[in-house]
């Protein structure tokens, strides 16, 4: 194995087991064209993962919090809207997915290499695309690294976490807290979670969240196949201007762009991540069928009366219920900890690594920092703590990155691969369409998700 590493990171490397040395030195000192370098050929021959692997690892990671709030989005627009909604949102966004991997792709023939982060892939498109667009490179960048370090997501999760706590400890105890000690309480226990260094030791519990989930989401889907209910709260159309806002929430619930990449990489086979019946179709299938049918019943079931965290629909004080706020709240205590270790490592590598992995302080420097994002999570969760609201904010934010720029991305790969047929002007029209939509959405969403904050610090 060849690694290549850029100054600040490890941005793609170059695997010789499929080839001989000699062809791979002809490829990298000649631009004979005719010496194809195909990535594919070069997967991960350590530790592979197989294609029903992938397809369960994507579902899992997936599927979060998000679920919980998609029957009060769906009632807000209707289940004519919420249906066709969702289906759309899904196809764009795993379109943009594609238009992802394909810019992947086209960069890895291009520089001979196996494989680029996604924070490789902006650097890198920006460095081959026109002249006039290069110096945007590092900013286009810096925001990823931002979006992915600012711990917006394990803020939803203690959100959620500090409200089933609140419900199990009024159960149990007749304690009650408020939303501020909830999420104080919580934001120290999880806190020592995190600092565990080896993210080995939380598999067996990951697993059974695995459990825990199915079982939630059944017990839940159950309480909702009321048919009477459906009859009264079946509204095909609500309100229209709600449509931003479902469209932001829905994304987040459905968005995996960080893992995407580094899954596809991780197989034996990449090319059968992106094929037709491949691990990304085939998994987001049937998350859009799951989210559909979840948002479904539950807005039906409960219309105008469905709350934003639909576990506070179900039956009070019965013991089947605080047994799902239970398991649901271990199950997102360990998703927190593990969705915390990608801010960790994004934080840490873009920007703390090359200065302090030689320190003598290194060790207490990452514990440091891992208290850190736990603080920022909490102050972020402080300042909003709506459940819906924050959703609705980090899916706004989220349409920008994970819908604008992989359509951004693939025009500059066309450029830097001289592609000038019908196909680039087809590409142009398409990612056009799909830039200024979200760009559309993500100023309605913005104006939308103001409007909220403003209403909820005038209570």
């Amino acid at each position: 194995m060849i690694e290549m590493k850029s100054k600040q990171q490890e941005v793609y490397t170059i695997s010789t087991d499929d080839c001989s040395i000699e062809e791979n030195i002809k490829c990298k000192l000649t631009v004979d064209k005719e010496c194809k370098y195909e990535p594919y050929d070069h997967g991960n021959m350590k530790q592979p993962i197989n294609y029903c692997g992938a397809v369960v690892h994507l579902v899992r990671c997936t599927i979060g919090s998000g679920i919980l709030v998609l029957p009060s989005v769906f009632f807000s627009v209707g289940y004519l809207i919420g249906i066709v909604g969702t289906l759309i949102i899904a196809l764009l966004y795993v379109g943009n997915v594609h238009a992802l991997l394909f810019s992947e792709y086209e960069l890895c023939k291009k520089l001979k290499v196996r494989n680029l982060t996604f924070t490789g892939l902006v650097e890198k498109s920006f460095e081959n695309g026109p002249k006039r667009l290069r110096k945007l490179g590092p900013f286009f960048k810096g925001m990823l690294c931002f979006y992915y370090g600012v711990p917006s997501g394990v803020a939803l999760y203690l959100i959620i976490i500090a409200d089933n706590t609140k419900t199990i400890l009024q159960y149990y105890f007749d304690v009650e807290l408020g939303t501020v000690e909830s999420i104080s309480v919580v934001a120290l226990l999880i806190t020592s979670l995190c600092l565990i260094p080896k993210l080995k030791f939380l598999v067996p519990l990951s697993i059974l969240t695995n459990v825990f989930s199915i079982i939630n989401i059944g017990i839940i889907l159950l309480y909702s196949l009321n048919f009477e209910a459906w009859k009264l709260n079946a509204e095909a159309i609500q309100d229209v201007n709600q449509i931003p806002k479902f469209f932001a929430v829905v994304l987040q619930s459905l968005i995996a762009t960080g893992m995407i990449l580094p899954l596809k990489n991780d197989m034996k086979k990449p090319k059968d991540f992106a094929t037709s019946l491949g691990v990304l179709n085939v998994s987001f299938f049937l998350l859009t069928l799951l989210f559909g049918v979840f948002g479904l019943v539950g807005s039906l079931n409960y219309g105008a009366e469905v709350e934003p965290n639909i576990l506070s629909n179900l039956p009070k004080g019965k013991t089947i219920t605080i047994s799902v706020y239970i398991l649901y709240t271990l199950s997102l205590c360990v998703t927190y900890t593990l969705l915390f270790y990608v801010y960790f490592d994004t934080v840490w590598s873009n920007f703390l690594q090359q200065h302090l992995s030689q320190s003598k302080h290194e060790n207490k420097c990452k514990y440091a920092l891992r208290v850190a994002i736990n603080v920022c999570a909490y102050l972020m969760a402080i300042a909003v703590p709506n459940f819906q609201l924050f959703t609705s904010i980090v899916g706004t934010v989220g349409i920008i990155i994970e819908i604008g720029l992989p359509s951004f991305l693939q025009l500059l790969v066309l450029w830097a691969i001289k592609v000038k047929s019908a196909v680039f002007r087809y590409s142009l029209f398409k990612n056009t369409i799909v830039i200024l939509i979200a760009i559309i959405m993500f100023c309605m969403s913005t104006e939308q998700c103001v409007q909220d904050v403003i209403k909820l610090y005038n209570k």
